[in-house]
């Protein structure tokens, strides 16, 4: 894999880099080590194997015609859900428990499971 998830380089040319780098991410590698570097990649992979299903759900329901209301709030809580498990990912070397990071999977995978099921029953 590359190490083009580090932009520390970026980070510190910029004058107001340290005020965007939580926006961009560039928290998680802030030494640029290669340990942190690595992080930020197993956090992409791990998104890419766990949101495209949610995306295809959320589109489905998007396009039907009469869409419920609990929809709207099954996406607000999936994004949480992931938010919350990316930050729990990124953090776990600084002492966050792996307790942290389950709870919002399961939260997201919650959120996944019912929206299929509803998808289905209409």
């Amino acid at each position: 894999m590359s190490s083009t998830f580090n932009f520390k380089g970026v980070e510190e040319k910029n004058p107001i880099g340290a005020l965007l780098a939580p926006t961009m991410l560039t928290f998680i590698p802030l030494g640029g080590g290669k340990d942190s570097v690595q992080a930020g990649e197993r956090i992409t992979l791990n998104n890419a194997t766990n949101e495209p299903l949610f995306i295809c759900l959320a589109l489905a329901a998007g396009l039907k015609a009469d869409t419920p209301a609990i929809f709207s709030k099954l996406v607000q809580g999936f994004m949480i859900a992931r938010i919350g498990h990316n930050l729990a990912f990124a953090n776990m070397g600084n002492g966050m428990i792996a307790g942290l990071r389950t709870t919002f999977w399961c939260m997201g995978m919650g959120c996944t499971l019912t929206m299929a099921g509803m998808l289905l029953m209409n």
